[in-house]
């Protein structure tokens, strides 16, 4: 025959092309069937059967080869086999089977399955690759494989499995969130209708993942995971670079409802206000009807992809996290260099997060063609979104006139406010800042100066030349300037220990000073400073912020 159909979407892949089938089967007086030769021979299968079959009492030998599995699975591709022996003894089959595949597949079934009933009594070990999950994945990917060692006593139910699946070097990919798990190992183990997690894992930015606790295998999936984190480092080149310890429970129904709890305690955060936003945008009203690939796949790198996304509401989960980051978050660019520290707690759900506290400036600067202002005021919130609310403040007096410079907005696309008391133009109040003296009245060198720190602030100029120093020297803070008389002086800082940061200060004229603050509470610190002069001091301060 040629390209047989049975209606099956499982088995008429296999049928393609041209098939043969032969048979010789004989039966006894006594009503045993002699299978002494069937044959199936097609493009996608070779099945061979051989053997006697009576009504009680029988044994049949079997082989099954596959030229390509990818046929039935797609993105599983490669020759697949299976072979092995079942014997009829009353109500109960002896089965002894073995099987290969692609990917490192390997199978062996042994054991009796009561026909009455029906109950197992089988063994099952071998090993089979993660990737066979793929098409169940909605853009992630999973490579690697799971060594079994199971058994299954009772009826055809996940209640009568108990063992244990093993990985080693497994591999979990999210391409969309541009991170990676990589050499997972550890044991599942699979009892009473659950498998117990026991994971680890490493973090392809950096870091390790701890997964423990007990999932149902059946729906809605009750869990009581624990996920630990150890040094993660999660990035957007364009915008962050965080390390994050802590734990993260998940307890519930998995398939919608399950409370995400617990602390995630933030070791550092570079937070850098990108230089230039996107050349590009989305116009109101505008639809791209019949994009070829190439222009949709170059909306998905813009951020601007307008597909429709499925209408069905995704799962809801309750959450109540607390992110703990009482110092080290860092927020540097655009001339701004500045340390804050406070929480956040996570309320509501996944689908509508209600977020509660902020984290406020410890330290900072703003530096303008040598000209420094100290913030005072200082804040980052997150509104449910890795792109975080940023609003710092820095003022100084010229002459008569007050001027505040003032960041606000989202940290991939701040606004810059120049504002004075009393009032003036900004171009005119940049340039009494900068030089002393109105916009009109400002020489040509001046005014080229006005523009570079234009530039600064609006994103356009770069680092800087501190900004790189200071990521190559891997400290934590740099400042290069002058004194209170003009003197040039340099100063690194840097964090001994969680709750210990020491600065040193050297001055072009030799005098150094060093500096340490030790944070006993929130609230309290000791501080003190030893001078070449020998100028030395101690104190402890009490500080709230209301």
């Amino acid at each position: 025959a040629t390209s047989l159909g049975i209606g099956n979407s499982s088995v008429d892949p296999l049928l393609t092309g041209p098939s043969s089938f032969s048979a010789n089967v004989a039966r006894g007086a006594d009503g045993v069937l002699q299978f002494r030769s069937v044959v199936l021979d097609a493009t996608g299968i070779d099945a061979r059967l051989s053997g006697d079959y009576g009504p009680s009492s029988g044994t049949l030998s079997y082989s099954v080869s596959l030229p390509d599995l990818g046929r039935i699975v797609p993105d599983f591709r490669g020759p697949a086999s299976v072979n092995g022996t079942a014997q009829l003894n009353g109500q109960t089959y002896r089965i002894d089977a073995r099987g290969t595949g692609p990917g490192g597949l390997t199978a062996r079934a042994e054991g009796t399955i009561n026909a009455n009933g029906p109950r197992l009594d089988l063994s099952l070990d071998g090993s089979a690759p993660l990737a066979l999950a793929n098409a169940y994945l909605s853009g992630q990917a999973v490579t690697g494989v799971a060594r079994f060692d199971l058994s299954v006593n009772g009826p055809p139910a996940l209640s009568s499995v108990v063992g244990r699946v093993t990985l080693d070097g497994a591999r979990v990919s999210v391409p969309a969130q541009g991170i990676a798990l990589t050499n997972i190992g550890g044991q599942i183990t699979l009892s009473g209708g659950r498998a117990e997690l026991g994971l680890a894992a490493e973090v392809s930015s950096g870091g390790r993942l701890r997964l423990r606790g007990p999932v149902a295998l059946s729906a809605p999936f009750v869990a009581g995971l624990e996920a630990r984190l150890i040094d993660v480092t999660l990035r957007d080149a364009a915008l962050f670079e965080a390390r994050l310890g802590g734990v993260v429970t998940v307890y519930g129904p998995l398939a919608g409802g399950a409370r995400i709890g617990g602390a995630v305690d933030v070791q550092t955060v570079e937070m850098r206000l990108p230089n230039l936003g996107p050349s590009y945008s989305a116009l109101d009203g505008l639809k791209h009807v019949g994009a070829p690939a190439g222009v949709r796949q170059t909306l998905r790198f813009a951020g601007l992809d307008q597909a429709e996304r499925a209408s069905g509401p995704a799962p809801s989960y309750p959450i109540d996290l607390v992110v703990n980051a009482p110092n080290r978050l860092f927020v540097r660019g655009r001339g701004l260099d500045a340390e804050l520290g406070g929480s956040l707690r996570l309320t509501g759900t996944t689908n509508d997060l209600v977020p509660q506290g902020q984290f406020d400036l410890i330290r900072g600067r703003l530096d303008l063609l040598g000209r420094r202002l100290t913030l005072t005021e200082g804040s980052v919130r997150l509104r449910g979104s890795f792109d975080p609310v940023i609003d710092f403040s820095a003022s100084t007096t010229v002459e008569d006139a007050t001027i505040t410079l003032r960041f606000a907005g989202l940290a991939s696309a701040p606004e810059l406010t120049v504002t004075s008391s009393p009032d003036l133009p900004q171009e005119e109040a940049m340039s009494l800042f900068l030089f002393g003296k109105d916009v009109t009245s400002i020489s040509a060198l001046q005014a080229v100066q006005l523009a570079s720190a234009i530039r600064t602030l609006t994103g356009t100029g770069g680092l800087g030349l501190t900004g790189q120093l200071r990521s190559g020297l891997g400290v934590d803070d740099l400042d290069i300037g002058t004194d209170a008389d003009g003197q040039a002086q340099a100063r690194v800082g840097k964090y001994i220990a969680d709750n210990v940061y020491t600065d040193v200060t050297v001055k072009s004229g030799g005098d150094t000073q060093i500096n340490l603050n030790l944070d006993l509470t929130d609230s309290v610190t000791v501080r003190g400073r030893v001078g070449s002069d020998g100028d030395t001091g101690i104190g402890i301060f009490f500080e709230k912020d209301y």
